[in-house]
């Protein structure tokens, strides 16, 4: 699983505009094209943030840009949190069950969840290998 999701981007005389329609209520603009990249994922974070803190219904990422939009990622920090989220949702693993599972409280796994909260990236492995997953990282360059 990739964590990604769609942009629509557009360019205009102030700088470019976005938005994402698996968040239909959001958009990002203008900013200039020089710090579009930056915008969108620093805007997908915030969008991602407020969906996990408010245990709403997280959309499925996006495997690969569609035509006419852009593929975004968020931080590395929220992937994966909202992987985390989506697979615990996907499994229908409820949050005392993964706490058994790794041997925590049910409060370590709401950490684990919270965007507001640090995680170690050890402890989002062992909570997704209960659950038959691994983090693979990938490490990209950067647009601009």
């Amino acid at each position: 699983m990739v964590i990604q999701y769609p942009a629509i981007v557009s360019e205009g005389p102030d700088g470019c505009t976005a938005s994402f329609p698996d968040f239909d209520w959001y958009a990002v603009g203008p900013v200039p094209v020089a710090n579009l990249a930056a915008s969108l994922s620093q805007a997908l974070d915030g969008l991602i943030s407020d969906v996990l803190a408010s245990k709403g219904a997280l959309p499925p990422p996006c495997a690969e840009a569609q035509p006419g939009t852009v593929a975004v990622p968020p931080s590395g920090a929220i992937a994966i949190k909202a992987a985390l989220y989506l697979i615990k949702a996907d499994q229908g693993v409820k949050n005392s069950e993964l706490a058994r599972n790794i041997g925590k409280s049910e409060g370590v796994v709401r950490q684990l969840l919270s965007p507001a909260t640090p995680s170690k990236i050890q402890s989002v492995e062992d909570a997704l290998a209960t659950m038959g997953k691994r983090l693979v990282v990938s490490v990209t360059d950067t647009e601009g």
